[in-house]
This record gives C-alpha cells, structure tokens and sequence, in this order.
C-alpha cells in the first residue's frame, strides 16, 4: 500500500521522471490487497495459500527488476522487506507437529538448571576480570527461564490446560525460588567483588589518608597531600562503579512470575557480605586472655588483664570505624545507604548474640533458627566459643566476662563519687572512659546488649538465692522463726545481752551465709555495671542525640501519665521501651525482675547478715564507700549495697521497713548498752574524717553507713531510716 501511494503522487511530488505511474499504482494496491488476505491460520486452505504467498513472492522479485524500481534504494527496500516477511510465513506455514515437538524438545534446556553449576565458576571469574560481560548473562537466564515449564508441562496435560490450578501453581513457584537462587549465586560474585573493594577502601582511608582538619594553615596543605594514596582511593571508586554500571545495565530478569532485580541482588549480597564480616570481626577481635595467675606485684594481673582488653576493644573500634567509613564512602557508587544499612544490621548481629547468649540464664531457651533476628536471607554467622572461654557463647557473654573480670569485688573497690573502680592502692581499674571506649566500639546497640546481659545475670542469681532460700526454710524454719520473735517487736531493744544474743544469733545462722554472699557479690556488681552503661547511654544521649532524648522522654511521660487522648497516635509500647533503654533512661534499682511469694523469715535473716559481717568493712572517705579491712573478705561495700537493695525490690515494700528496723533496732541496742562496746575501734576513721566517732562501735558504725547509703540510693529514700535510726546518730558516723 505504500509503494501504491507513492507511485500515485503527482508529477510535482514525484519528480520529473515520470514516477507517477498509474498503472504500477493499480498493480501494487491489488498485491497489498492480496497478501494481506493470506491466512495460515486454517489447515484445510494451508496449501493454497503456501501457493498464494510463492506467487506473490514471485511477482515481486520480478517487479524489483524494473528500472524505476531498482534505481530507487527506498522502494527497493520495501519490496525486499515484503519478500522477507512472505517468505517467513511460507516456512512457518510448512512446519508440522512433529516438526515444533522436535524443535521444543531440541531446545528444552530444562537440563541446564543442573549443567548450569558447572559453569558458574568459569562466569565469575569472566565477571570479576571484567564487570561489563554480566550484561551477556542476561540473554542465558533468559533462555534459561524457559526450563520452567517442562517440569509442569504433565501437570498441565493433567489438569487438561489448566495453568492455574493450586498444584501447579506450587510447582511453578518451587522452581521460580530454585532458579532464583541459582542466578543469584551466580551473580553472588558481583557484591563478592565489591565487597573486597570496599575492604581496601577501609584500609586506605584507616591506615593511609590523613583526615584533613577543619582549619588548616596554607603552607601545610603539602602535608596532607598524598597523592598517590588519592590516586588508590579514586581507582578502587571508579572499580566499584564499573559493577554497578555492570548490574544497571542489566535490567530486570523475569522469571515466569517473578523477576530478579539485579540492583536489590546487588544491595542484598553486598549486606550478607557486611553480616559477615562483621559477626568475623566482632568473633576474632573480642577475645580475651585469662588474668595471668602467676604470683607478684599485688594488683598486677587485674591490670595486665585490663591493658589486653583496652588494646582489645580499641582495634574493634578502629576495625569498625573504618569500615563504617568505607561503606558510607561507596554508597555513591553502590546505590546502598551506608549510615541506615550500617545500624541496621550491627544492631541485628548484636541483638541475636546477646539472645542466644542470655539462654544459659533462661529456663526456655530460643533456638538460633527461631530467633527474630535472624534471617535467612541474611544470615548471621555462628561460631563456637573459644578454647580460653568456654562457657560463653559468643562475643557478647566474653565481652560482659571481661567486665566482671575487672570490677571482681574481691580485688577491686567501687567509688560512686569517682564512677569507677580502683584497686586498694588507688589505681584506676575501670572508668567512664573505659565504657566510652566500649560505646565507641559497639555502638550505642552495644551497650544495650551489654546490659540486658547483666539484667538476665541477675535475674538468674536472683532465682538460684530464692531456691537456695526456699530449701533453707524447710530446714531452719524454726530457728529463723525463734529468732523473729526474740527480736519482736523491733521498736524495742533486743533482750538484756544484746551482745550475746547477736553473737549467739550470727553464730546459729552462719551456714546460711553463703548463698547470700554469693547472691549480693554478683547481683550487686552485675547492678553497678549496669548503673555504668546507663551513665555512658545518658551522656552520649544528652550530647549527640538530645532531640531524640527528649521525645524518648516525653513519650515514656504520655504512657505513664495514661492520656487516652492521644494513644491511637502514640508509637507502640516496644518501641518506646526500646528508644528509653537506648537513652540510658530509669534506675536500675528500680528493675523488678520477677514476683516471688513471699519467705518467711528472709528480713530476719538478711538483718543478722549485716550485723555477722559489719565488723569486715571500713569506711574510707577518699572512696565514699566502706571497704574490706582484709583482702580475703568475699565482698566490697557497693556490690554489697546494691545487692541487698536489688533484692528487697522484688519483695513487698513491707520487707525492706522490717529489715531497717532490725538493723534500727541492733543499732540502738549496741549504742544503749555499750559497756560491752569498744569505743576505740573508731578511732581511725575519726582521724581521717575529723568527726568525733570515738563512742561508736566499729560494727555499729558500719551498719549505719551501710543503711544510710541502702537508703540513699534505693527506692526507699534517706527519710525511711530515721525512724529507726536517730538522724543525729546518721550524722555522727560521718555519712555523707
């Protein structure tokens, strides 16, 4: 039809070589009218039109003869473009059934799904020598995605044509899941490769760039020149741009249904890479020899240990931070947000080891494969523990050992006014600065971790002294009893012999002491550390995130002051509890961590525990804290303070009143009778203070400082004590 109007145009428009010619007008309008009346699309009429078609064929090999035509490359163009297309439906119109049965099982390559993986390893090492040839996989997975009908094809012939039904729609979506993961290990080597890059990008900017400061004089900008380090820097960019242009260029993969997306293949394996290097990192880095063992200078091996560990967490921080640093530097090039992708997945990795760590102080246990934070997709590594520490899972449970290690109560001393801990001698053991460091390391995420460790460290100390307790009961219930109602009620003095009756009452009660050291030493410590990471968790806060601190707050306040108002609006309750633990919010001594029934007997009992072991402990004003006289006594002041008040949390408030008042009451006792008392013995401490304490027993002292800071600290406040403790006697042992 288009020769038909050409050849119908007038002399003007044709030019003047006599184009316009009516009768090849005619002929070719009759040819288009004829050809397109051709139809294979009925077998009975197949033949006569094959027939039609030669003919038509025919005629217009003979028309392109003519001079007006094949002097003119246009027409003649199209004259060839129509022979082309009737030639390709006469040898379509000659194919028989056995002849397409033939053609689709010689082109089934439903085989190569499992060919295809000896291959694989030849196609990465063409892509990782040259990242442009990806966008020839292209045309294979395409051809490839065809093996999907074959293994239908029966069903299909089963159902009688119904591509539809449920049976084959599972197998068609197993297949398109096998296939999927068989493209993607393929182009794994794609993220493999920019990985690495990314791992000598970490290298250059950690260990051989120089930051440039903010203000710099002129003439020293020559010292921050190095070029050839730019030079590498730049290169190893311009590599990992060569992948990505690679992966963009390779468009989207349907696979029957589904598709591939070779850009999200790309940011899926360069996270999976990321996941693993940094649960390797995480693994190798925080190990941490034992404290040497062999005998010298007093303190030395605590302060070994803590060199080992600082040098420890200080090439994590340096290890992460450079890698951190890589990956926001490439997400340019990458098309992957670095800051988001990195918090993400660390907080992940960390989430899921402090969990599967904190199943040794969990009665059901969550299984790897089970946990929320896992993925698999993007799986986290597991790995066995060490040979030097076996009894921790991971990274997580060696990172809080460490800790314990260096705030040992029976090697250290805690100072709440200095917020560290110290050896005897003043040496600095543990600071802010240490948890600072470990901030700095694990991120904000990992302090968190590091304290839900120490909750579940306590709540499982907690359970074992109530179980030890319970059994304790069954067979010292009557004495515990007796003992109660000697002391009864406890606004009065104890019996004529005060002295004797809590020398007697000590004595009876001895065996049942050492559960509860146990408990108070680790609780109490597991507490101050916890206090620590909070203190590190606030500050940090209040510097680098204050807006996000104050919303925290704010919300924390709408939740408990119950505005219903406002509660379709509010994020959920999780988040909230998730945003305030990552801001240090709340006071660990306010964490109730279980409910228990109530113990017969427990105020007496722990009463009788301060009093037996008052006379171990010395008040040193440097530290704010009573301190052992000797270094063979099992705990210090602090951990003894916040283990005892960590334990009267989870009773009745009715406990903790009953417990103060028999201390109160052997107070007043001590100090009413003190012909028995050894004035004396507080002579050092008025020495050092300047106070007159010269008419307080030693012991008796103790015990004030001792509910004084339980007071002071607790929820129950420095006014719970003075009903029975006089304040003027509060005042007199020199508490602050």
């Amino acid at each position: 039809s288009e020769l038909s109007k050409y050849f119908r145009m007038n002399e003007d428009e044709a030019g003047s070589g006599g184009d316009n010619n009516e009768g090849l007008a005619n002929w070719f309008k009759d040819m288009a009218s004829e050809v397109q009346s051709l139809s294979i699309d009925d077998e009975d009429k197949r033949s006569s039109t094959l027939a039609k078609a030669q003919f038509c064929i025919e005629a217009l090999r003979e028309m392109a003869q003519y001079e007006v035509i094949d002097g003119s490359l246009h027409l003649k163009t199209i004259i060839v473009d129509a022979q082309a297309q009737l030639i390709h439906m006469t040898r379509i119109g000659t194919l028989t059934s056995d002849t397409t049965l033939a053609l689709d099982l010689i082109s089934d390559m439903s085989y190569a799904e499992e060919a295809i993986k000896i291959y694989a390893p030849i196609f990465q090492e063409k892509i990782a020598k040259d990242p442009s040839t990806v966008t020839l996989l292209r045309s294979l997975f395409l051809k490839l995605s065809h093996c999907l009908e074959s293994p239908m094809r029966r069903l299909v012939q089963w159902k009688g044509g119904g591509a539809g039904a449920p049976e084959i729609q599972k197998v068609r979506h197993y297949h398109e899941k096998a296939f999927a993961s068989l493209i993607s290990s393929i182009l794994q080597i794609i993220p493999v490769s920019v990985f690495n890059l990314m791992l000598d990008i970490a290298d250059v900017k950690g260990s051989m760039i120089t930051n440039i400061p903010a203000q710099i004089e002129t003439s020293s900008l020559m010292q921050y020149d190095q070029a050839d380090q730019r030079h590498r820097l730049s290169t190893l960019a311009y590599e990992v741009s060569v992948f990505t242009e690679g992966v963009t260029r390779m468009q989207v993969i349907p696979i029957g249904n589904a598709s591939i997306n070779p850009m999200e293949l790309l940011h899926t394996g360069l996270r999976k890479e990321l996941v693993k290097h940094i649960s390797a990192i995480l693994h190798h880095t925080l190990r941490f020899p034992p404290p040497s063992t062999k005998p010298g200078k007093k303190g030395s091996a605590v302060l070994e240990f803590k060199v080992a560990a600082t040098e420890a967490v200080s090439l994590l921080a340096k290890r992460l931070d450079n890698l951190k640093a890589a990956l926001e530097f490439s997400q340019d090039y990458t098309g992957l947000v670095g800051l988001p992708t990195w918090e993400e997945e660390l907080g992940r990795i960390i989430a899921f080891n402090v969990e599967q760590e904190s199943n040794k102080y969990m009665s059901k246990r969550v299984h790897h494969i089970d946990s929320i934070f896992q993925s698999s997709l993007l799986q986290i590594p597991r790995y066995a523990p060490t040979k030097e520490e076996p009894l921790y899972e991971n990274f997580s449970g060696r990172t809080m050992s460490a800790l314990l290690k260096l705030t040992e109560p029976q090697k250290t001393v805690c100072s709440l006014d200095s917020n560290g801990w110290f050896l005897a001698d003043g040496t600095t053991v543990v600071t802010g600065q240490t948890f600072a460091l470990l901030r700095k390391a694990m991120g904000v995420q990992g302090l968190v971790g590091i304290d839900k460790l120490l909750s579940y460290r306590s709540l499982n100390e907690i359970q074992r002294f109530l179980k030890s307790y319970r059994a304790v009961v069954k067979s010292h219930g009557v004495l515990l009893e007796q003992l109660r109602d000697s002391m009864f009620p406890e606004w009065r003095l104890s019996p004529k012999d005060p002295q004797q009756f809590y020398e007697i009452a000590t004595r009876k009660t001895t065996k049942l002491f050492a559960p509860i050291i146990i408990c108070f030493r680790r609780v109490g410590q597991a507490q101050l550390l916890r206090r620590a990471v909070q203190n590190e968790l606030r500050i940090y806060a209040e510097v680098n995130a204050r807006r996000f601190k104050h919303a925290a707050s704010a919300l924390n306040k709408v939740y408990l002051g119950g505005d219903g108002e406002m509660a379709d609006d509010l994020p959920s309750l999780d988040l909230v509890i998730d945003a305030l633990a990552q801001i240090g919010e709340g006071d660990v001594l306010s964490t109730d961590f279980l409910g228990t029934d109530p113990l017969e007997g427990l105020p007496v009992l722990l009463a009788l525990f301060v009093v037996a072991h008052a006379k171990e402990f010395v008040y040193d004003a440097d530290f704010g804290s009573l301190v052992r006289s000797k270094e063979e006594f099992a705990i210090d002041g602090w951990p003894f303070v916040f283990g005892m008040a960590t334990l009267l949390r989870q009773f009745h408030q009715s406990y903790a009143h009953s417990f103060l008042a028999y201390l109160g009451q052997y107070v007043r006792s001590q100090i009413g009778g003190g012909a028995n008392a050894q004035p004396t013995a507080g002579k050092p401490y008025a020495e050092k203070n300047n106070k007159s304490t010269e008419t307080i027993p030693l012991e008796v002292r103790n015990v004030v400082i001792f509910t004084s800071q339980l007071c002071s600290v607790s929820f129950l406040g420095r006014n719970a004590l003075y009903p029975c403790v006089p304040q003027s006697l509060v005042a007199l042992a020199g508490v602050k």
